[in-house]
């Protein structure tokens, strides 16, 4: 079956409404377009707004810091000028840091010095407490010096009474010899037989045997016993006890 033909008109229609959708849809990419293009010059302004307010920062920051750049230079100048200035100050300084030095080792040796001093000072007082003891000490020597001294005295004057004693007994030793030969010559006159002169005579005083010297002889000791050889005893007086009881008493 075979189509007709459209007609002429239609197709212009067609052809028209095809143009009016195209146009239609180029109308809404055209406002699209505006729309972003304001939206663009407004983030243009936007940005322009900003850079300029960033060159208005950065200008502030560059005059600071021009500021702040001269103020350091001045500021060094300032510095290297007072640092020339005070050179003489170095070595007074260093000078004064040796002086330092030499007064901190002095102060050590003072330091030491005076803990010696206090050492020595902490001794003296405990000598110094000890020196009333020390005065006892001395005191108790001196009465025990006195003592002795009494004690000596005493002893020379009961060595003087020995000596008068000893005198006294020589005295009785002497009378005793002339009785004992007195008492031969009687007993020789009495039994007849003759008594050679210095010769031993026996005789019995009770017991042991007792033998008598020649008269005077031996220094008036009378020995006693069996023999010749026996040990010779001098007769005691009573002074002697009383003298060797006194020398006890007064012992220190």
């Amino acid at each position: 079956m075979r189509v007709a033909p459209r007609s002429h008109t239609a197709m212009l229609e067609e052809e028209i409404e095809i143009q009016e959708a195209e146009f239609r849809r180029l109308m809404a990419d055209h406002r699209a377009l505006a729309e972003e293009r304001l939206a663009l010059h407004r983030e243009l302004q936007a940005g322009k707004d900003e850079v300029h307010h960033l060159n208005t920062i950065i200008a502030d920051i560059s005059a600071k810091k021009e500021t702040y750049i001269g103020e350091l230079v001045d500021k060094r100048r300032k510095l290297e000028a007072e640092l020339r200035a005070n050179e003489s100050l170095r070595d007074e300084i260093v000078q004064l840091r040796g002086e330092i030095d030499k007064h901190l080792v002095v102060r050590k040796e003072l330091s030491a010095k005076s803990a010696s001093i206090m050492h020595e000072l902490t001794r003296e007082q405990s000598n110094k407490q000890q020196i009333p003891m020390l005065k006892a000490e001395i005191d108790a020597l001196r009465q025990e010096l006195v003592h002795a001294r009494s004690a000596c005295e005493l002893e020379q004057k009961g060595n003087f009474q020995l000596v008068e004693q000893k005198k006294a007994m020589e005295k009785n030793m002497i009378s005793m010899a002339q009785e004992i030969e007195q008492m031969r010559a009687e007993l020789a006159n009495s039994e007849g037989r003759p008594w050679a002169p210095g010769a031993t005579y026996g005789m019995k005083l009770g017991s042991p045997e007792v033998t008598f010297p020649t008269p005077y002889g031996d220094n008036y000791n009378i020995h006693v016993g069996g023999s010749e050889k026996g040990h010779s005893h001098l007769p005691e007086s009573s002074s002697w006890g009383t003298y060797d009881n006194n020398r006890l008493q007064y012992q220190p």
